[in-house]
């Protein structure tokens, strides 16, 4: 999770140079899948521009910097806070999909963009939790 959306980032793209300072479950990369993480913004200034000017210049955010990474449960009112209703999947998906994929995931009632390199794709969760639920093949976005 990063600022309002979820980000898929690869392996190859992780920013290296901080490592050390990472929290020791975010130094070396997951060996059973994808990990959840909530990437956060440094509270020092001039750390944050220089991010800002790395991610302009050299496309690297927070969300490939582990030494900004915190567990999800960390940012469970972070992540509530952006979270969106349901019937704005409406704007860029198909409603007879949108049923379709939702009716397999009942207890599903919000959701979160998620950005990839080939397909952004939708990250359903519960708002009460902020519990993943699935992330299924609806586009947040044109």
């Amino acid at each position: 999770f990063a600022v309002d959306r979820f980000e898929l980032v690869r392996v190859l793209d992780i920013d290296q140079r901080k490592l050390d300072q990472a929290d020791s479950a975010y130094r070396q990369p997951s060996l059973l899948g994808p990990q959840w993480v909530a990437a956060v913004n440094p509270s020092d200034t001039e750390e944050k521009n220089d991010i800002v000017m790395e991610s302009v210049f050299a496309g690297v955010d927070i969300a490939q910097r582990p030494n900004l990474y915190q567990s999800l449960d960390s940012q469970q009112a972070a992540i509530q806070n952006r979270l969106l209703e349901l019937p704005a999947l409406s704007a860029n998906n198909a409603a007879q999909t949108i049923q379709a994929t939702l009716a397999k995931y009942p207890s599903a009632d919000a959701w979160l963009p998620l950005s990839a390199n080939k397909q952004d794709m939708v990250v359903l969760m519960r708002k009460d939790t902020t519990e993943i639920i699935a992330i299924v093949d609806l586009r947040p976005w044109d």
